[in-house]
């Protein structure tokens, strides 16, 4: 795997329907998130080498991350959340990513606190995001 990434992000419909700038505001924010993740040393003592994350386009905005068993095979952990597709349907660039980001960074704190991972690189991307981090 290239130690300069943690995690990739691909999408799904859940309905019928798509997101105008999904695929450029993904590998933008992947682009974003990953130095951070990298330089904090995310994965070095994770049981897998990559999170893999898909977001899927449905009928509810759910940021709960469904994690599923590690990928033995390829050594990386599946995980998805929801969004709602309708209000993204015409939605501008910008508003496209503030959405993905509001469902992206709980999960990953989410995967954080389960398997122990340093979380002061996401907690940075996050408020440079304009994310509140209560360290609590």
């Amino acid at each position: 795997m290239r130690p300069d990434i943690c995690v990739v992000l691909g999408g799904v419909g859940l309905i019928k329907g798509s997101i105008r700038h999904a695929g450029p505001v993904m590998v933008e924010i992947s682009q974003e998130l990953n130095p951070y993740l990298v330089k904090d040393k995310f994965l070095a003592d994770a049981p897998f080498d990559l999170l893999s994350g898909i977001i899927r386009y449905g009928t509810m905005f759910d940021p709960h991350a469904e994690v599923g068993p590690i990928d033995k095979r390829n050594n990386e952990l599946p995980f998805a959340m929801e969004i709602e597709l309708a209000p993204l349907k015409r939605a501008s660039r910008e508003e496209v990513k503030a959405e993905f980001l509001k469902a992206l960074i709980p999960a990953l704190f989410a995967i954080s606190l389960e398997y122990e991972l340093p979380v002061s690189g996401l907690t940075a991307f996050a408020e440079s995001k304009g994310f509140a981090i209560s360290k609590d």
